[in-house]
């Protein structure tokens, strides 16, 4: 995995590869009932994830939106695509971490 610094932080490659592994164990829940991206919180989304391959070309971009009403899941939508997926809030919390989390120390 390649890690692309941001603000001259050097990253611990084992804490980033770890974020990468729980990738591997995610599933939507379920699609979204409402896909408004206003009301899914995705009109101005939490985070933004990007993955690029190294294949040319490939990449993929995930915007986390808000909480659903349940507190349980959050609002997902991959590369712009009209479907808005529910993905569980432990999953999401995984991932989105601070910059400090990963920095190397």
């Amino acid at each position: 995995m390649e890690v692309e610094q941001a603000d001259c932080a050097k990253p611990d490659i084992s804490k980033a590869n770890a974020i990468a592994g729980f990738f591997h164990e995610w599933k939507a829940q379920r699609y979204a009932e409402d896909n408004l991206p206003k009301t899914a919180g995705l009109d101005k989304p939490s985070a933004v994830i990007s993955a690029k391959s190294k294949v040319p070309g490939h990449t993929c971009t995930l915007k986390i939106g808000g909480e659903s009403p349940d507190k349980g899941n959050y609002y997902v939508i991959a590369n712009n695509q009209p479907n808005v997926y529910l993905v569980a809030k432990t999953d999401i919390d995984r991932i989105t971490v601070k910059l400090d989390e990963v920095k190397a120390k």
